[in-house]
């Protein structure tokens, strides 16, 4: 008979909030501290129905100005002012490049040096000096990784006397220097941002997205380009589905398990290494990995792991759920889930507790590393704002227009975002 003191270990989550993906209706709006003004879109934006230097999801107070500052690439730097540590440094440098690199105006594979429509002049009264330095102030040493319980607030201040971002955490640190990077656009052939004050927090903890790579092998190059994406839209759980009837794509101690159940052995596998690589890089863009095993995928790879089914006094074929008449079964589950919390240290201690959030879903069917990013996005971008913004916040027309404009962006980022809110155009999609 089995052992009463079987292992608990469940890879599936409870979800207070479920959201799921394929929804064509965009329940997104805006907060009523967001005094909307036409200035913050150019001409041609406008004639496009996208926004320009609004970010997304919108903050819980968002109180933007006409008075427009000017960043030289060249001078423009983040400046530490108490606490730093290497996962701040790295942000820095990588927000850099979002900001400047890829919003280049001088490169010539800029789609604003080759895309020009109009010219507009600034109104004297709008112009304002440069602001080259934004002070950022972090009031706590950095965690190592973040939990269901990090503090994710921050408060951004866009100023030409004292521009600065302030965090209790270093998280708080990450999703403000993203916000201050979508408030930068380019106006004039001009690195622009209009003054600005934010203060923001997070609605829910859990912000997810359940990416399926059991179905389709995702290679780690589009995983760690969807992290990217997570990272853009302020979401922090990477709920992975990794392994199911279909494949075994996990290298664990137990060779056989992927070598029995992936599509191929040694090319549609997640070795240490691969998995070492994608948690670290989801860790220092906030980011929490958690994986799901479905156990009695495990069969194909184990034998006598799954119970027999019988036509009569014969065995048919079929299997059934493990088999709980082998004491060995429990043996083999109990060193297969500490292989597993090995690899993923993230994945079990806080999943014993309800958890307050929700996740888009997007499963492998009909998904593989060639329509992965198109079919996600923008369509979870919806789901973060409704996952991050303040409920109240339910204007569609405005969220339409910043929708437009986060697509563009995430285009210019590398991110092939479909379109998702009808007709219109991107500069970007010109020079992809």
């Amino acid at each position: 008979m089995a052992k009463n003191n079987m292992p608990v270990v469940s890879f599936l989550f409870t979800l207070i909030v479920v959201v799921f993906l394929f929804s064509h209706s965009v329940h997104c709006n805006r907060n009523r501290n967001y005094a909307a003004s036409s200035f913050l879109s150019s001409y041609d934006a406008q004639e496009v129905g996208l926004s320009k230097g609004s970010p997304w999801p919108l903050p819980r107070i968002f109180q933007p100005s006409s008075e427009i500052y000017f960043l030289d690439k060249l001078k423009f730097e983040f400046v530490p002012r108490s606490y730093k540590c290497d996962l701040m440094i790295d942000a820095f440098n990588r927000y850099y490049k979002l900001i400047f690199d890829l919003n280049d105006v001088s490169s010539a594979n800029s789609p604003n040096s080759r895309l020009i429509f109009k010219s507009h002049k600034i109104r004297n009264e709008q112009m304002s000096s440069y602001n080259n330095i934004l002070n950022v102030i972090l009031m706590n040493p950095c965690e190592n990784a973040i939990t269901l319980k990090s503090d994710e607030s921050y408060v951004l201040n866009v100023d030409t006397k004292n521009s600065y971002l302030e965090a209790k955490s270093i998280w708080g640190i990450l999703r403000g220097l993203e916000t201050f990077s979508q408030l930068v656009y380019v106006q004039n052939s001009q690195f622009a941002v209009n003054r600005t004050y934010i203060k923001d927090q997070p609605r829910f903890s859990w912000r997810g997205v359940l990416l399926d790579s059991s179905r389709h092998f995702l290679p780690v190059q589009t995983i760690l380009k969807f992290l990217d994406a997570m990272a853009y839209n302020k979401m922090n759980v990477f709920h992975w589905h990794i392994v199911d009837d279909q494949s075994f794509p996990f290298q664990s101690v137990f060779p056989r398990l992927s070598q029995m159940g992936a599509y191929r052995p040694y090319t549609h596998v997640y070795s240490r290494q691969d998995v070492a690589q994608i948690l670290e890089y989801a860790r220092v863009r906030g980011v929490r990995v958690v994986p799901e095993f479905d156990t009695p995928v495990l069969g194909k790879g184990q034998m006598y792991l799954l119970t027999q089914c019988f036509s009569g006094n014969q065995p048919n074929g079929n299997f059934g759920p493990i088999d709980p008449s082998r004491n060995e079964n429990f043996n083999f589950l109990q060193e297969f889930f500490k292989d597993v919390a090995s690899a993923f240290p993230d994945s079990n201690a806080q999943q014993k507790s309800l958890v307050l959030g929700g996740e888009a879903c997007l499963w492998g069917e009909y998904v593989d590393s060639t329509n992965v990013h198109s079919r996600l996005w923008p369509s979870a971008s919806a789901v973060a704002e409704r996952l991050w913004s303040d409920e109240s916040v339910r204007d569609i027309a405005d969220a339409d227009r910043r929708l437009r404009e986060h697509r563009c962006r995430m285009l210019r980022r590398g991110i092939m975002a479909e379109p998702g809110t009808g007709p219109g155009f991107c500069e970007e999609e010109m020079v992809l």
